[in-house]
């Protein structure tokens, strides 16, 4: 087998202790499952489960759509993993911040002024709008925080 010059890329996975964190993509099999198994696998049937147990809305989905979701997660999870060079990112720091917010976000969706869509804004009660502006705002500061630390 020749080996290759100077200019022939040599594709191969990516080792994470070699990436750098400024690469544009990078990719290894073995990271890849972990974040899948962390981000979409555990989190999607646990979020049903305990959806479930505290009733708090579901929309009832045929096996097929289901299958759909999963689908799209991991067309999705795939794009963000590798563009979002978790090959070096992702550690036990994502996982643990991931499941709380998950959850936290579920419950603040499950306030009863917070059911409302984005197309409805005429039809929204104040809570709604309070919940709103300040994810805006809290937003805005953290954006502009993290721009002054750059």
């Amino acid at each position: 087998m020749p080996v290759p010059g100077a200019y022939e890329p040599v594709l191969e996975f990516s080792d994470p202790a070699l990436v750098r964190e400024s690469a544009l993509f990078s990719f290894n099999p073995l990271v890849y499952l972990y974040f899948m198994i962390s981000f979409l696998i555990v989190p999607y049937p646990l979020y049903w489960c305990v959806a479930r147990k505290y009733k708090w809305e579901l929309a009832d989905k045929s096996l097929a759509r289901h299958w759909s979701d999963m689908i799209l997660g991991f067309s999705y999870g795939t794009i963000l993993f590798v563009f979002g060079n978790y090959t070096h990112a992702f550690s036990w720091v994502t996982v643990v911040a991931f499941y709380p917010s998950l959850f936290g976000y579920a419950l603040i969706a499950e306030l009863p002024f917070t059911k409302y869509s984005l197309p409805n804004m005429k039809q929204w009660p104040m809570g709604m709008w309070a919940v709103f502006i300040t994810a805006i705002v809290r937003t805005t500061r953290i954006g502009s925080a993290s721009a002054s630390i750059a």
